[in-house]
């Protein structure tokens, strides 16, 4: 009697499928940030006004968040980072990127995380296909 191997099949076809969807999700994402970025054009410094902290009492850590200002043609901006492990002191300059038809938008790079985080996925998931 032959033993049936369709679980494993299919089982390795779903890890390969799921690894190229996962590889075409992270470039789709690469290539729209790639996009966005075009329309960041201005290279500013941004000067921290203002550190906020916050306690992580789950993994000991301290989280800061830097309020900035910063100029363009005269006018004023503010702008906040993300929390960060990063300490930022007071004075600190921040270069970012702004979109110079409106320089209240910031480039965040929300995009690239997405996706970096796919194409790992994506070479995890060919990994175990393979193994």
């Amino acid at each position: 009697m032959e033993k049936k191997t369709f679980g494993k099949k299919s089982s390795g076809y779903f890890k390969l499928v799921l690894s190229i969807v996962f590889l075409i999700s992270g470039v789709f994402f690469g290539y729209k940030q790639y996009n966005e970025n075009k329309k960041y054009d201005l290279r500013v410094n941004a000067v921290v006004k203002n550190v906020r902290d916050k306690y992580d009492k789950k993994n000991n850590t301290h989280k800061y968040k830097a309020e900035c200002e910063y100029v363009v043609d005269g006018k004023k901006y503010s702008y906040d980072t993300m929390w960060s492990d990063h300490r930022y002191l007071k004075n600190d300059t921040i270069t970012i990127m702004v979109n110079s038809e409106n320089p209240e938008k910031i480039n965040r790079l929300e995009f690239w995380t997405i996706s970096v985080i796919f194409l790992f996925s994506s070479i995890m998931s060919f990994y175990f296909y393979k193994h």
